[in-house]
């Protein structure tokens, strides 16, 4: 099962935890009994099944996520379930209005999440034009990306500006704007190297005070793709940009909710400890837990806690060294225990001493760190605030075990950093847990 199907189930199953509800309360008025906790749950158990089962059958076709015909055929597909059901053992016996009410609002629901989350597809109107202000080279870069978009925005028209020193025909003051206003286009990008002497200015100024937005080219891939395009930011792009902080209070919350968090979470996995203990000492020799020194906030160093899941003096010989795809200094147990994360439950600790945080960008080893510092542009500044359990790259991107998976990690960490909000770490904490049950990215 993919990551993405996981995380269909779970949506589908809060629709379908929510259409319950509704459905219960729609019925109540009338004086219908609630149906036993059997009955509901069988009723659960048909929708989510016909639901991941249309699912399957669309994903062959090629589609990559629930449509609106889908919806309704999953719902048909569970009352023709639910008829045999009811008659042959009696489920819901007396509570058919309040299953039809169930469908109903399942079908609600789950069609107008599909409708909202892909409106462009059904009201074009909707769909962002957008013109491409550039260099040729420019122009196919923004191109590509658009394309990529998932038909959020369509590009309307391209602009090509002239290079330097060539010469440039006369036009009127407004050129640009009536383009824009000609061709629907509510967005201008512009991705110019050399903006001096061939940039419109004026014209683009122009559009601007017309209530047309503009937006630089690393301004655009990061709406576009939720992380930063390293190469075409230098260090103004920081200073200038928002973001990149928070006020005070909000970093006592976040404290706060780390160590609630934590707690929580260590008295939850606290009876399997001793159990994963107990392993670890009859799998291998050595010690049970691993400790190993990060790079945290500001550049400082740190004592990490694991559980040991490689063989003890794996790095003797060796040294420090990227962890590979079936790296065979792990042990046995150590493979699950990482495919698991279950490794990783020492660090509540390091959460509640606060050298991390639950989300933040994962801490790396100093020895790797002086490296890609020295390689990777900005990679420093991911040290601006405190490393996590989990964090927006994690999610987003699978195991990085070399210097270029670093810098796609750090595309993402940045704009976490750029962009942390509340709504931005509860969508890090849901997807963490469909990453949890597939075992994506662990080596």
């Amino acid at each position: 099962m993919s990551r993405l199907s996981i995380i269909h189930l779970l949506r589908d199953s809060a629709w379908v935890a929510l259409a319950l509800l509704f459905a219960v309360l729609s019925s109540s008025p009338h004086g219908v009994a609630t149906p036993s906790l059997r009955d509901l749950l069988a009723l659960a158990v048909v929708l989510l099944l016909c639901a991941a089962t249309v699912e399957a059958l669309e994903a062959r076709g090629d589609k990559v996520s629930p449509g609106v015909g889908g919806t309704v055929l999953a719902v048909f597909a569970a009352a023709v379930v639910l008829v045999p059901l009811h008659f042959g053992t009696g489920i819901l016996l007396q509570h058919e209005s309040l299953a039809l009410w169930a469908l109903l609002w399942f079908a609600l629901l789950r069609g107008g999440c599909v409708l909202a989350s892909s409106y462009w597809h059904v009201f074009p109107a909707l769909v962002r034009g957008v013109l491409v202000l550039g260099n040729a080279e420019g122009i196919r870069r923004m191109t590509a990306l658009v394309a990529d978009a998932d038909g959020r925005y369509r590009v309307k028209a391209v602009v090509q500006c002239p290079d330097p020193g060539a010469e440039v025909a006369e036009r009127d003051a407004d050129w640009l704007a009536d383009l824009a206003h000609r061709e629907g286009v509510r967005l201008i990008v512009v991705s110019l190297s050399e903006r001096r002497g061939t940039f419109p200015l004026d014209a683009v100024l122009r559009c601007r005070l017309r209530g047309v937005r503009v937006l630089d080219a690393p301004t655009f891939y990061e709406l576009v793709t939720r992380k930063l395009n390293i190469e075409g930011i230098t260090p103004g792009w920081f200073i200038f940009a928002p973001g990149f902080g928070g006020a005070r209070w909000e970093e006592c919350a976040r404290r706060l909710a780390d160590i609630v968090l934590a707690l929580l979470a260590l008295f939850l996995v606290a009876p399997f400890l001793p159990v994963v203990a107990l392993a670890i000492s009859l799998d291998s020799p050595g010690p049970i837990l691993f400790r190993q020194v990060r790079v945290g906030r500001g550049g400082k160093p740190f004592a990490l806690y694991k559980f040991r899941t490689m063989r003890d003096g794996a790095e003797r010989d060796t040294g420090p060294v990227w962890a590979r795809v079936n790296d065979s200094r792990v042990t046995r147990l150590g493979g699950f225990l990482r495919r698991c994360r279950i490794d990783e439950l020492p660090q509540l600790f390091n959460v509640l001493r606060g050298d991390m945080g639950f989300i933040g960008p994962r801490p790396e080893r100093p020895e790797f760190v002086s490296e890609l510092v020295r390689e990777v542009p900005f990679y420093d500044q991911r040290h601006a605030v405190k490393p996590g359990l989990t964090g927006w790259a994690q999610v987003c991107f699978p195991y990085g075990a070399s210097k270029s998976d670093a810098l796609e990690k750090l595309r993402y960490d940045l704009y976490y950093i750029k962009n942390r909000t509340l709504m931005l770490d509860m969508e890090i904490l849901a997807r963490t847990f469909s990453v949890v049950l597939l075992g994506a990215g662990a080596r």
